[in-house]
């Protein structure tokens, strides 16, 4: 084989394992990493790895599954000169159960093309392997023993529903008995009201918080951890809503803290629930699909710190999954699964997760969607990719002077293809750097100086969908940064526990 790649579907995860990989392997010096959070400051670095990422040209690649699937599918030449690179590779993909549902009917066969015709190795990692009816073999001898011996955790669901005011209630309670809890819920308005109820009783029961300080060496950061007395309590809350080096400095410290076992709350959007390496004695799961729960877990006495952890699962009232289709019938067949909760010890089993998926494959809407409909012609990518019959069925000449043509409709589908809906415009905050790169690109600056901004801003901008970045521009909280195309947030409105400040009906829109 001529190279490794490693494939995840979030940069958060990517990034993370970016340095345990490189460490591992004493520093290797052939390992490119391809995802929107590497920043150079360099030139000539950055004029490297912009060529390496352009053929990804080395040994191993660690990138993104956007990344993945765009050199693939999605239109223009730039993303497809990468395809080739493909070829006698290990591809190695982690946390496979989080590849977009839509997106599943395209991947399955882009991998039978590269096992078949690419002579590639294809790993699926995951402890929740959906059935993407691949001819595939499993390379632990027993999976069902294994999931046995790597038993940390006992599930408690507590399936009457309750309000966001009884979870603030009862992860406060917790936390009061010297207990790190790690909440995850669906959705950013669930995230925010619970971490701001459990924030109030807190406060009302003597607890003092630690207040996060930016800029912090590893060395510091412990040492702050170490001397965190008994009646202080990390308390954070994690969304989308917060720009991605935000969120990295949030889980920095929250690690440091389990690492001295000093009492952490943190109340968090699914963005965690995958990969992220955290372990906290108990985890709180706003019900969803089984496979949300068992990776939430995951997070969940992780290293064998204590000798069960505890996983709750929840049922929120108050959460409105009525735009989020994908969790609210993973909530049912759950729900549906574990009946009145008396089976909670299956979900340490393989048999769980294979029911799951049954489940969800005897879904018709389900399989509709596996094939990335196309509504515009009444027919879906991997058609319109392989025989495309719902477009040639009209029996239409060859076109004059043609002997043979292709039937597919590569330009539509690659026109129409994109792993994540961005249906949300970038703004750039002032937390940290961030501040200094909007002065910078305000002041006068040269062209080289405003690429190397501009690179660095992505990690310190937030996606705001049209209803949020509208109302901010009517307020004045929103200005443009000269010509450079670049809208920044003014400092008022955006704050350090919750990063871009919202009003109630707007939250309520908003998924994690």
């Amino acid at each position: 084989m001529q190279r490794i790649f490693y494939i995840i579907p979030m940069n958060t995860i990517l990034d993370q394992n970016a340095k345990d990989i490189r460490k591992a392997l004493h520093d290797y010096p052939s390992i490119l990493e391809h995802h929107s959070n590497v920043v150079l400051e360099d030139e000539k670095e950055d004029k490297r790895h912009r060529r390496l990422t352009e053929r990804w040209d080395s040994d191993i690649i660690l990138t993104s599954l956007v990344q993945f699937l765009d050199a693939l599918f999605q239109g223009g030449n730039s993303k497809a000169r990468r395809m080739h690179r493909l070829t006698h590779s290990v591809l190695i993909f982690d946390e496979i159960q989080a590849l977009p549902k839509k997106c599943r009917g395209l991947f399955r066969e882009a991998v039978k093309f590269l096992v078949c015709y690419c002579h590639c190795t294809v790993l699926l990692c995951t402890a929740t392997q959906p059935n993407l009816r691949l001819k595939a073999r499993e390379l632990v001898p027993d999976p069902g023993a294994l999931y046995q011996r790597l038993k940390r955790v006992e599930y408690l669901p507590q399936l009457q529903q309750r309000t966001y005011q009884d979870a603030a209630d009862d992860i406060a309670a917790m936390v009061c008995e010297k207990r790190s809890v790690l909440t995850i819920v669906n959705t950013k308005p669930a995230a925010w009201h619970v971490y701001e109820g459990v924030f109030q009783r807190l406060n009302a029961s003597g607890y003092c918080f630690t207040e996060i300080q930016q800029g912090l060496s590893d060395e510091e950061l412990k040492a702050r951890a170490k001397a965190c007395p008994p009646g202080e309590v990390l308390c954070v809350h994690l969304s989308t809503l917060m720009c991605p080096m935000h969120r990295k400095e949030v889980l920095r410290w929250v690690k440091a803290w389990l690492n001295e076992r000093k009492l952490v709350c943190c109340v968090s959007t699914a963005l965690i629930e995958a990969g992220i390496n955290v372990s906290f004695p108990v985890v709180v799961r706003s019900l969803a699909g089984i496979p949300s729960i068992i990776q939430a877990a995951g997070r969940c006495n992780r290293n064998f710190e204590w000798e069960l952890g505890q996983v709750y699962l929840w049922n929120l009232a108050d959460e409105e999954l009525g735009s989020l289709p994908d969790i609210r019938k993973g909530k049912d067949f759950t729900q549906s699964l574990l009946g009145n909760g008396t089976l909670a010890y299956r979900l340490d089993s393989l048999e769980i997760v294979d029911a799951y998926f049954k489940k969800e494959r005897s879904d018709s809407q389900t399989q509709e969607e596996e094939n990335y409909p196309y509504p515009d012609w009444k027919t879906d990518l991997v058609t319109m990719l392989s025989d495309n019959r719902d477009c040639t069925k009209s029996g239409q000449p060859l076109p004059k002077g043609l002997s043979k043509w292709l039937l597919q409709s590569f330009r539509a589908a690659g026109e129409a293809f994109h792993v994540i809906d961005q249906q949300t415009k970038p703004v750039l905050v002032p937390y940290g750097k961030g501040a200094e790169l909007i002065q910078m690109l305000e002041s006068n600056h040269t062209m080289q100086e405003e690429i190397a901004c501009l690179k660095q801003a992505q990690l310190y901008s937030v996606n705001l969908f049209d209803q949020i970045y509208d109302r901010l521009a009517r307020e004045g909280a929103l200005r443009p940064l000269g010509e450079t195309g670049v809208v920044a947030l003014q400092a008022e409105n955006y704050n350090a526990s919750g990063g871009v400040s919202t009003e109630p009906k707007e939250l309520e829109l908003l998924t994690y």
